[in-house]
């Protein structure tokens, strides 16, 4: 038979490092547009994007090496750290009240370390969502997130790194209090990465006590997780969190 422009490739993506041997490649059938150069056990080599379906899972035993972007299809990121991938712009920037800075529409800054000289607050809009007792340099383990149109400033000069990408997903920053809750979407999942505390307090789901916060900052090695149709709330205090619905 002709070999047809589309072909049958066997891949499942789910990488898993063995011992110091690297990664191992097992196949199973996708399809996807061009093939790869070589396909088989051992290295993986490609010259292009390479898509690969929601439900694959790739075992990988050798090297992958592909000359181009890879990526997996559908709602299934596997990253929830960083649900809009890293295909993006890398940004150094340099805040204080008088220098501010404003995520453009349609796109989302991640934010992955912060530092400063003293004590001063992380503000979106005008509001404190991540307080730094400075001198200090922290690293995110969940990115502070800041949506677009949002703007960013600190009383104290902040030096911030991070990646600003295209937002596929739902940014959220907002604030929880006794009186003030948020229903997550039907059909929806909200995951809050980080969190600002006035005071010792307890993040509820559906008025039960999920998370309890002591006063100050925190970012969270895995993100809370509430589903659709689930009241987010706090108490006593106010706290602000930042994270994303998808």
């Amino acid at each position: 038979m002709q070999t047809k422009s589309r072909h049958l490739i066997f891949i499942f993506l789910t990488a898993v490092v063995i011992g110091g041997m690297g990664y191992v490649i097992a196949q199973t059938p996708s399809e996807f547009g061009h093939p790869p150069s070589q396909i088989g056990p051992g290295t993986f080599y490609g010259g292009g994007d390479y898509i690969f379906p929601a439900t694959s899972n790739l075992v990988v035993q050798g090297n992958l090496n592909v000359n181009g972007n890879i990526g997996v299809a559908g709602k299934n990121n596997v990253d929830v750290h960083f649900p809009d991938g890293l295909d993006g712009e890398y940004k150094n920037l340099r805040i204080s009240s008088s220098e501010t800075y404003t995520v453009p529409m349609g796109k989302t800054l991640y934010i992955m370390t912060a530092s400063s000289q003293a004590t001063s607050d992380l503000k979106i809009t005008g509001s404190s969502y991540y307080h730094i007792s400075g001198p200090k340099g922290i690293s995110f383990e969940s990115p502070f997130i800041v949506p677009g149109g949002e703007t960013l400033d600190a009383p104290n000069t902040m030096y911030l790194t991070g990646i600003e990408v295209d937002t596929s997903v739902t940014p959220k920053a907002f604030m929880l209090s006794t009186g003030t809750s948020y229903t997550v979407p039907v059909g929806k999942t909200l995951f809050i990465h980080t969190i600002y505390a006035i005071d010792d307090c307890d993040i509820t789901i559906d008025g039960s006590r999920y998370f309890h916060v002591l006063m100050g900052s925190d970012s969270l090695a895995n993100p809370l997780v509430i589903k659709g149709g689930q009241i987010v709330s706090s108490n006593p205090d106010p706290v602000y969190v930042t994270g994303y619905e998808k």
